[in-house]
């Protein structure tokens, strides 16, 4: 009920502002007006850039480029083609957001800084193509004599484009609030906070980066249209590189990451010039001070340190309100007859001069436990990552059944049914724990994007059904605390639990465990026994590398060791402990022959 009356309060809140717009020109003057419309057009494009950079961790410095081709785009159909204003809108937003397509699917194979790079050196060349295409843009003269807007026939003046602007500004942030309370949402979020973990349960990040930058440029793009019309005419110099960073210290400075962050940023950056006219030739400078000090005292924007929080995604539902669903939906019991084995078949693997790998060749029959053992530095994490696509293999292949799956990226393995946990917990910090589990049916698909940005009933349906699965693993792992907590303030051995859990939701075929007993007590090590053991009764097969031997003699179906890269022997518990080369190896005595 209270998610609902949450809900009801957000439509309330964008009919109210729509009043407000109504009647509030009649009072404040037309100045004052236009100072508003532009802060509401500002927000719509704060909104993208914050979609894009606050919840999905990805810097551009280039919108300032996509604005102006959404204004350009809009304003060039209007006095050429005679498009009107609502016709021309659809192609304003669609070209910004295919110029933001096309940037980003090369740019997202690079880190850090390199893709500011990428987005400053379009935005000049964007810039260039304004000045000096004076044929079509108009060059340094922009384009003039934009018609008004009108609706049905009425021209709408600045009173009632104001009414227009808001009207969209309100319903953009509703958009992004339902966006970011759906699959897609989580799935932005977990990609800016940990990229490993994500495509460790199937998510790729590159399209998940793509659909990010693509969303956020047709927002801007909106943004843009919506100032040309505003306007009456637009020139180059109001998409100059100080726009982007314009945008960038809105999202700052009102919250990164937050809903009603760009609300904040928007009109406070765009009233702030207006009481430092005096200073126009160091906009850049005050902007950056303001950046800065904003770091320091608000380090998480206005909003962010108002709700103690750098990213608060909003919730679809009240979490006491969510039942657990029965274990035979949340974790379906496997039938280890139909399931394909996990073939290692003659891998090595190469760092340039050292060999980690050689020739390594064992077989994870379904529905087993098999342990993975052998002394510090023998190659246990590296045959794993090779198994879970992080690396591709210098020589042989891995096989699921019949088919290769060696050197196929990570995401694409998770979905074939091969889950992850690490040896150090890798969870979405900034996550709570059940969102931290949620992300784990990624694999089972996330609706139509268009579904995610009204919330259909038929995707609030699919995402209770989650909702009460991810409870359920919860509760089968043995997690007992808090589903709220964020994942980075819990102690390790709940994060153990949370991350078996997320791994679960794929319902794996197999799931890979680098040392889960790591850190834990001797309590959390003997409900860890007995987890394993659950899984397995599931019809899950498991890859256990571990130190602990007590735990690996009581729990393995079959042992595998490795030493110094290579495959030392293979059998049964019973048969690796009598084996007088892994006693070697483990104790250093001399190798019997």
């Amino acid at each position: 009920m209270a998610a609902r009356l949450r809900g009801w309060g957000w439509i309330a809140g964008v009919l109210i502002a729509v009043a407000v717009a109504w009647f509030l020109p009649a009072h404040i003057g037309r100045y004052y007006t236009q100072m508003l419309a532009l802060s509401a057009i500002f927000a719509i494009a704060v909104h993208g850039l914050n979609l894009l950079a606050g919840y999905t961790g990805q810097v551009s410095l280039g919108h300032a480029a996509l604005y102006a081709i959404g204004a350009y785009t809009g304003a060039l159909l209007a006095t050429k083609l005679g498009f009107n204003f609502w016709t021309a809108m659809p192609f304003s937003i669609a070209m910004a957001a295919l110029a933001g397509f096309v940037i980003a699917l090369p740019s997202f194979k690079l880190d850090g800084p390199y893709l500011s790079m990428v987005t400053i050196a379009f935005g000049i060349i964007v810039h260039s193509v304004l000045v000096e295409w004076s044929g079509l843009t108009g060059g340094t003269q922009g384009v003039l004599n934009i018609p008004r807007p009108t609706f049905f026939g009425t021209r709408l003046f600045i009173e009632k484009q104001f009414v227009v602007i808001v009207t969209l500004a309100a319903l953009t942030t509703l958009v992004i609030r339902n966006l970011m309370r759906s699959p897609w949402g989580r799935n932005f979020v977990a990609v800016r906070e940990n990229v490993i973990a994500a495509e460790s349960v199937g998510l790729s990040s590159q399209r998940v980066k793509t659909m990010a930058f693509t969303v956020s440029a047709g927002l801007v793009g909106l943004a843009g249209h919506l100032f040309a019309f505003l306007q009456g005419f637009i020139s180059p110099e109001a998409f100059e590189f100080d726009t982007s960073i314009y945008f960038l210290t809105s999202v700052i400075f009102g919250g990164s990451g937050t809903i009603l962050g760009p609300l904040i940023g928007a009109p406070v950056m765009t009233f702030l010039p207006e009481l430092l006219q005096q200073f126009t030739d160091y906009r850049l400078i005050v902007y950056g001070v303001l950046i800065v000090l904003s770091l320091y005292a608000l380090p998480l924007g206005v909003v962010g340190t108002a709700i103690r929080s750098q990213t608060s995604l909003p919730r679809l539902f009240a979490i006491d309100r969510i039942a657990a669903a029965d274990l035979a939906t949340a974790l379906p019991v496997r039938d280890s007859r139909q399931d394909n084995p996990v073939t290692i078949d003659g891998v090595s693997m190469n760092f340039g001069g050292v060999q980690a790998l050689k020739d390594v060749r064992f077989t994870v029959e379904p529905g087993q436990v098999h342990a993975l053992i052998g002394p510090n530095g023998a190659g246990k994490t590296v045959l794993l990552n090779v198994l879970c696509g992080y690396y591709a293999p210098t020589k042989g292949t891995v096989r699921l059944g019949e088919q290769t799956i060696s050197g196929h990226a990570p995401y694409e393995i998770a979905r074939r049914g091969i889950a992850r946990t690490f040896q150090t917990a890798q969870l979405f910090g900034e996550m709570t724990v059940l969102e931290n589990v949620l992300i784990g049916f990624a694999r089972h698909g996330e609706g139509l994007f268009a579904e995610n940005l009204v919330l259909t009933p038929r995707l609030v349906a699919a995402e209770r059904d989650r909702h009460e699965r991810a409870r359920s693993l919860l509760d089968f792992v043995g997690y007992d605390g808090d589903l709220t907590a964020k994942a980075s303030s819990l102690p390790l051995g709940h994060q153990r639990l949370v991350e078996i859990a997320r791994a679960l939701a794929l319902h794996p075929r197999l799931i890979v465990m680098d040392e889960p007993a790591a850190g834990l007590n001797p309590k959390e090590v003997d409900d860890l026994d007995e987890l394993i053991r659950r899984i397995g009764e599931r019809g899950i097969a498991v890859l256990l590398v571990e130190h602990h031997m007590d735990l690996v003699m009581g729990i393995s179906d079959r042992i595998t060791v490795l030493d110094h890269g290579e495959k030392l022997a293979e059998g049964s518990p019973a048969e690796i402990q009598a084996n007088d080369r892994v006693i070697a190896a483990y104790l250093g005595t001399e190798e019997v022959n």
